[in-house]
């Protein structure tokens, strides 16, 4: 492990784009194996607007990050803008002072081939001395990495929604919301719209469990309410979902776990039946170009709602002059950016001196005002956290509601 001492860190700022603001919620009593000793405080927004080429960063002993990434070239199935906003925004870090003077280095290894190769580049990471590690977004591969960690190290898994994956245990914790944060906010937006009655819509071939459609059916559960489940059959012209609206001719929305590109031929096949439900796609996220040109009007909910944002803007500028080009995937270098800002606020909060407190301290810290929104993490490996409802408009996602 490197010496990690002296450090303390805290960031400030506004929480944009939300509807409506997050509750205070009380710090929770920190376990008893983290000290509490006083921090002074790291500044995330001078962090962003420092230049990433100054003539002398700080190098030497500090906080060493590690970061087991997919670097495939698999589009839209990589953390490439991820780990390329981490990289700059740690190169800003010792461009601007460090973690209050300490410090940062990131060690990055490929994860993205077979499951032991995986593993080996992930104890890399044990052998070379990381404090923590940041995580790919990718459930199988994550679930093995995590194994092969056993709580060694703390690790924040960027990007991820499987609830599987945060477990206090071993020191092991989500950024983003997870499949039922997603769905309660989904269901809650809709019905804050008047949208009851619903229909949840997916494909054939089985989706991993506690995912998506069975998240959404869960939420209605807890209610009293039934949720019918329509299975979209290859080739089938979308019959039996338009067989369930003639049956059931007062659905007012639709919650899709399909493909983003086949809701154009879902909307085409209800409206020439006479049907115009909404549609929210709990697959959308992340979506691409093409996929936003395909689904105008479609709701989603979002990571992050980008547009306007100015810490967003700052780190895409910043990123621009570095890198000489834009992110692939907008939300993900944002979300990258939450991750090392939360090991800075635990930091903060706990005033670290020793790195194997880092993670039990993260459970514990709360207010974290990170650059897509508040979060909290209230004893848990999952923050309580804004979800963003986006829809979109005009080829790109603006801002329909949030749910805190």
């Amino acid at each position: 492990m490197s010496p990690f001492v002296r450090a303390c860190a805290t960031v400030f700022g506004l929480v944009v784009f939300t509807t409506s603001c997050t509750e205070e919620v009380a710090t929770t009593a920190a376990p008893d194996q983290v000290a509490l000793v006083e921090a002074s405080g790291w500044d995330l927004d001078a962090a962003l607007a420092a230049d990433p080429n100054c003539a002398a960063p700080l190098l030497g002993d500090g906080l060493h990050i590690g970061y087991a990434a997919d670097l495939s070239d698999r589009p839209n199935g990589n953390d490439h803008s991820a780990v390329s906003a981490v990289q700059l925004v740690v190169q800003q870090i010792n461009c601007s002072g460090g973690f209050n003077g300490l410090p940062v280095s990131l060690d990055v290894v490929d994860v993205s081939g077979d499951l032991e190769s995986a593993e080996r580049a992930a104890q890399s990471l044990i052998d070379g001395g990381a404090d923590i590690v940041l995580g790919t977004r990718f459930s199988v591969v994550a679930d093995r990495i995590r194994s092969t960690f056993s709580g060694q190290l703390p690790v924040i898994w960027v990007g991820s929604m499987d609830a599987g994956l945060a477990q206090l245990a071993d020191q092991s914790y989500l950024v983003s919301m997870d499949f039922e944060r997603q769905a309660d906010a989904s269901v809650r937006f809709a019905e804050l719209q008047g949208w009851i009655s619903a229909v949840a819509v997916g494909p054939s071939e089985a989706l991993p469990e506690g995912t998506d459609l069975d998240a959404i059916t869960d939420v209605f559960a807890r209610s009293g309410r039934s949720l019918p489940r329509v299975t979209v059959r290859p080739d089938d012209g979308f019959s039996d979902v338009v067989a369930t609206f003639a049956s059931s001719p007062d659905i007012d929305v639709v919650f899709s776990a399909l493909d983003p590109l086949e809701l154009p031929g879902l909307r085409e096949q209800l409206s020439i039946a006479g049907f115009s439900p909404a549609i929210i796609s709990l697959d959308l996220g992340t979506g691409t170009i093409g996929e936003l040109a395909a689904t105008e009007g479609v709701f989603l909910t979002a990571h992050a709602a980008l547009n306007g944002n100015p810490r967003y803007r700052q780190l895409e500028a910043s990123h621009a002059a570095w890198a000489g080009q834009s992110f692939d995937l907008p939300w993900l270098a944002a979300v990258a950016v939450d991750a090392v800002t939360v090991i800075a606020a635990a930091i903060d909060a706990y005033g670290l001196a020793d790195p194997t407190r880092l993670g039990p301290a993260i459970a514990n810290t709360n207010d974290i005002s990170a650059l897509t929104s508040t979060l909290s993490y209230e004893g848990s490996a999952t923050p309580r956290k804004t979800v963003f409802i986006g829809q979109v408009f005009q080829g790109r996602v603006v801002l329909a509601g949030s749910i805190d």
